[in-house]
């Protein structure tokens, strides 16, 4: 083997060992946040020097960079002066641009001024150039001007006793970031048991890409310190990227909960990530019908609601904190799924109840009305409701009454008992008959300041 081939191998491997012990880690918040901390390789001068690093998003928060350098950094910049055809346009007001038309002729000249997609141009033979949509034309200029970039750069003023190549740590947050659960639901015949599947979609509009990243996902509501400030509008692309991966770990991490992704994967800028989170089967589940009504509401008549509810524990084949996300929920029907319902849940932990609003129920009516609202002294007033359940189905069922209630109240009478859920509501279960019709009989004292 040759000097310069082996000189060329030399340099292979040495470029294939700096690439590879480079790492990201990267933490994605539910508030349009991420965490960036990732390890790279930068040349450095003995003395003071200027070190660039390019490839940052472009929604850097860039006071809160951190940087980790073997030396003494002495001043931070960020640039993003980006260069596009305003930008490069107005750094060459009074300096020669070239056009060609859309028959090819080719003008040069001095640009006097732009204004949208317009512009004026002194032409070099003499006379103006008036271009009242210039979006039709192409544009030249002779070289980038000065000052402007093709990428946000963090460019920093450093010292080292030494030359070569450094290893820094980078550390920095950035907006463009979301994460949140998928859930996909499937009940089963008898309405009973519900298998569960979940993904995590994560959002990446931040401007970066991040290659082979450790990725952890923060679920709950962390505060933010507000500025006054407006935050600018950002039109996007988005693509969709799904992966089926081992499921994530969690653990509690202060008030929140953290997910652990047991592989590196690559976010890229505008697009939408999905990878495979938690499942459960066989998991008990409950189908009630509910109907809400507030305390001085007139008459009224609606189908009842449809709720599927679940226990989010251990015994119940799930047991594990989830974060906020859509569920859609299915059921067979012959050969095919068909969606019965969707809703959204809030970050839930282990062990609490899940409740589910599927939908109107067709063939559960409810009518609402009030007999009698007596004033029995200022502040004080009587009122006597009856509600009546229609059940149309053929079999018997449930419906949870829930009596929305005002000031101090108590129930002085009711033809069914009922449960005082808050000091704002009261829970009324009415069981029906198949193919028969029930009525709620209550009257209500309520005092108000």
């Amino acid at each position: 083997m040759n000097s310069k081939v082996y000189s060329i191998l030399v340099i292979f491997f040495l470029s294939a060992a700096t690439f590879f012990s480079q790492n990201t880690n990267v933490t994605v918040y539910n508030n349009d946040l991420g965490v960036i901390k990732e390890t790279r390789f930068v040349d450095v001068q003995s003395g003071k020097s200027v070190i660039k690093i390019a490839d940052v998003p472009s929604r850097i928060d860039p006071t809160s960079v951190h940087i980790k350098f073997p030396g003494t950094v002495l001043e931070q910049n960020y640039k993003y002066d980006l260069a596009n055809m305003n930008t490069i346009l107005d750094k060459y007001s009074g300096k020669q641009i070239n056009i060609v038309t859309d028959k090819g002729e080719k003008i040069s000249g001095k640009l006097l001024s732009v204004n949208g997609n317009s512009l004026v141009l002194r032409k070099k033979k003499g006379g103006l150039l008036m271009l009242p949509d210039f979006s039709k034309y192409t544009l030249s200029v002779n070289k980038l001007p000065e000052g402007l970039i093709t990428k946000p750069t963090l460019e920093y003023l450093v010292e080292s006793k030494s030359s070569g190549k450094k290893q820094i740590e980078l550390s920095f947050s950035t907006a463009g970031m979301n994460w949140h659960g998928e859930y996909v639901a499937v009940l089963n015949d008898s309405d009973t048991k519900i298998n569960l599947n979940s993904w995590v979609s994560i959002t990446n509009q931040s401007g970066a890409d991040y290659k082979n990243a450790k990725l952890k996902l923060v679920a709950g509501d962390i505060n933010r310190a507000q500025e006054n400030k407006p935050m600018p509008m950002y039109m996007t692309a988005k693509s969709y990227d799904s992966e089926s991966r081992p499921q994530i770990e969690e653990r509690a991490f202060f008030e929140y909960h953290i997910y652990d992704l047991p592989e590196l994967t690559t976010l890229r800028n505008n697009e939408q990530k999905q990878i495979a989170f938690i499942s459960g089967e066989n998991i008990t589940a409950h189908k009630q019908f509910a109907y809400t009504c507030y305390l001085f509401n007139e008459e009224k008549k609606e189908n009842a609601e449809v709720n599927i509810t679940f226990e989010n524990s251990k015994k119940n084949n799930l047991g594990i904190p989830l974060p906020a996300g859509k569920i859609r929920l299915f059921k067979k029907d012959k050969n095919s799924l068909e969606l019965i319902g969707e809703d959204y849940i809030k970050h839930t932990p282990k062990d609490e109840k899940i409740s589910l609003k599927v939908g109107k129920a067709f063939d559960v009516l409810v009518s609402m009305t009030n007999t009698k609202r007596e004033r029995i002294s200022k502040r004080v007033t009587e009122l006597t409701r009856e509600i009546k359940i229609d059940n149309h189905k053929d079999k018997k069922i449930e419906v949870a009454i829930n009596q929305i209630m005002q000031g101090d109240w108590k129930i002085i009478s009711s033809n069914f008992d009922y449960k005082k859920k808050s000091s704002k509501s009261a829970e009324f279960i009415i069981p029906v008959k198949a193919d028969k019709s029930e009525i709620l009989k209550f009257t209500v004292r309520v005092k108000r300041d």
